[in-house]
């Protein structure tokens, strides 16, 4: 297995600038996705823990216009961009 297919990163702007990494793709899952955004405004701080609703792990932590995410074993963020 090639290593550009085990690990993906890439970037999107939509509401803000993201760049993004996935790695261990599997039907329509990741092993593991994190991503660094950086918006435009900056809003409250603040952490989101999660387990469950089709991922087993996820925090998304916001802090000005920084936000860092990371998902364990989840479905896929962006299927089909910038293929």
């Amino acid at each position: 297995m090639k290593l550009s297919n085990l690990i993906k990163i890439r970037t999107r702007q939509d509401f803000n600038r993201e760049v993004y990494a996935q790695v261990g793709n599997f039907k329509g899952y990741h092993l593991l996705q994190t991503g660094l955004s950086w918006s435009d405004d900056a809003g409250w701080p603040f952490v989101m823990v999660t387990a469950g609703s089709g991922r087993l792990f996820s925090v998304i932590l916001m802090v000005g216009k920084l936000g860092i995410d990371f998902d364990l074993i989840s479905p896929s963020w962006y299927d089909n961009e910038n293929e």
